[in-house]
């Protein structure tokens, strides 16, 4: 017996280990038998910690009331140890701590628990701060206790690609209200020139080994290699053959592991939804270029439909299949030839041959080779504007009966002779700068010598436009020389009739066509005072 709460009839004894066992003798007890009356005993008997059997105590409370009080014996309450549960992932890499708390025992120290991690295999990465909680505690509901290193995984080969994405808009969308917007500055046409960066392939990554929380590694994976590859328009860089570079000029199109550079960027129109184009190719647009639009070709540009007020600059060749109508902002410039059926009011800059199918009219044009108009079939008329050219011009009719006026340059190059007005302009401008300067000068030494340091000033003026002046009278001297050596074997040649009322220049020999002429050539003729202008049959 290990227990008697005196007057109360109440007694513990201890089966085995685990076991309480109470007695209750009525003859002793003086009172009923409680629930209340049983806890207080077991709590002056110093085992309320143990686990006590409810259902027992119930059973012996009710069989007083009904058997009356009779001595009792019953196992009324156990001692538990704690449970220690050890829970690891299937990776390794986490383990999971629960400590279900004792009945009767003492709790578990930390010894324990570290015992407990190491016999489950639990030796890295373990968490002190948990085991602490538990100790203290005496319980813990499940709680992660110990965390590996996870596997990092190599990253495969990566490829970048280094052209952007992004179109230039015409304007930021933070701009105030007052500012006009130009909607054709927006472009949706990439193009790179060659040599241009295109792609850069990255290396793979080797894997990163993991640790579980056993303490051993766990293998990763390296990652993937992917080759670079070479397309149409593309290479290797010599110097570096995880980089791509553009082999001719035009648009990248992007692949999954190389880029493909396009020479020809085809176009169902320009307009709003293509925006102006600035290609590094050529450029073929199958309908037409609308109004106040421009396009711009390091290649060709061919046109199968009308171009409108718009502006096409090639450095080589345009070819337009349908007419041309400018307003103010009509122009075309090539590098080598260009061929249109029909244009008008336009501004015309051309390195190599002009051909016109129906006609030019109205045009101010500049051609450094020839000029032919319906020799291919077609009208070919020539009437209006002003048209200087450097070898030949062919057409079948010249002017109109209306009498247009129409001039037309023949025999030099025409932007050497553009150059050398710009070059006289300004030479006439500085030489009148400095009269007036000279003549400040003689009138503050004759008529007012206290304004000496405006005088000193005054010299100092001169001096710089004297070096300008000659430098300009020493450039259009060099050009008018040029000009004088380089006279081109020029002529017209009309194979219809040739209006009266053109002006005619060959060589800067004038020639007025007074009236209409049928098909005829004019060409330069040596005589004993020089060249004439000498017109002829065909």
């Amino acid at each position: 017996m290990n227990y008697s709460s005196g007057p109360t009839g109440l007694s513990f004894s201890r089966s085995g280990e685990q076991e309480l066992v109470l007695h209750w003798d009525p003859e002793v007890s003086t009172e009923p038998l409680t629930a209340d009356l049983i806890y207080d005993a077991l709590h002056d008997g110093g085992y309320s910690s143990y686990d006590v059997d409810t259902k027992a105590l119930e059973f012996l409370l009710v069989s007083q009331a009904r058997l009356g009080r009779q001595p009792r014996q019953v196992t009324i309450a156990r001692r538990r140890p704690s449970e220690i549960h050890v829970h690891i992932t299937s990776d390794l890499l986490k383990a999971w701590l629960t400590v279900i708390p004792s009945m009767g025992y003492p709790a578990p120290t930390m010894m324990e628990l570290e015992q407990k991690l190491r016999e489950q295999g639990v030796v890295y990465g373990i968490k002190p701060e948990v085991l602490q909680q538990a100790v203290e505690k005496g319980s813990l509901e499940k709680t992660l206790v110990a965390e590996g290193e996870p596997p990092v995984n190599g990253k495969s080969a990566w490829f970048e690609y280094l052209q952007t994405d992004e179109r230039p808009e015409a304007q930021q969308q933070n701009q105030g209200q007052d500012e006009k917007v130009d909607f054709r500055a927006r472009s949706t046409v990439i193009s790179v020139a060659e040599n241009d960066p295109l792609m850069r392939r990255h290396p793979p990554t080797p894997g990163q080994m993991g640790r579980g929380v056993n303490d051993e590694l766990i293998p990763a994976q390296d990652g993937r290699d992917y080759q670079l590859l070479e397309s149409i328009g593309s290479k290797y860089c010599p110097s570096d053959p995880n980089l791509l570079i553009a082999s001719r000029d035009g648009r990248p199109i992007r692949q999954s592991r190389t880029v493909r550079v396009d020479d020809i960027l085809t176009l169902e129109e320009v307009d709003y939804n293509s925006g102006h184009i600035n290609f590094k190719g050529s450029v073929v647009v199958k309908g037409s270029v609308q109004d106040g639009f421009q396009v711009r070709a390091t290649g060709d540009i061919i046109v199968h439909g009308s171009v409108e007020d718009a502006v096409l600059e090639s450095e080589n060749s345009i070819m337009i299949y349908g007419s041309m109508f400018g307003r103010e902002r009509g122009r075309l410039s090539a590098g080598a030839n260009i061929q249109v059926t029909y244009i008008q009011s336009c501004e015309i800059d051309c390195l190599g041959d002009l051909s016109v199918f129906d006609g030019m009219f109205h045009c101010q044009t500049r051609v450094l080779g020839q000029v032919f108009a319906g020799v291919n079939g077609g009208k070919g008329q020539l009437n209006g504007g002003e048209i200087w050219a450097g070898k030949r011009i062919t057409a079948r009719i010249i002017g109109s009966n209306s009498s247009t006026a129409t001039k037309i340059a023949l025999g030099e190059d025409p932007y050497l002779r553009q150059k050398l007005r710009d070059i006289d302009h300004n030479l006439r401008y500085y030489k009148s700068e400095l009269e007036q300067v000279v003549k400040s000068i003689i009138y503050i030494r004759t008529r007012a010598a206290d304004k000496a340091t405006s005088l000193s000033e005054l010299e100092m003026r001169r001096g710089e436009l004297l070096d300008t002046v000659n430098h300009l009278s020493d450039q259009v001297n060099e050009i008018r020389e040029h000009l004088n050596r380089s006279r081109y074997h020029c002529e017209l040649v009309v194979h219809d009739v040739i209006h009266a009322g053109i002006k005619l220049r060959l060589a800067e020999i004038p020639r007025a066509i007074e009236e209409d002429l049928p098909a005829c050539r004019f060409y330069l003729e040596p005589t004993d005072n020089g060249l004439q202008v000498t017109m002829g049959t065909l």
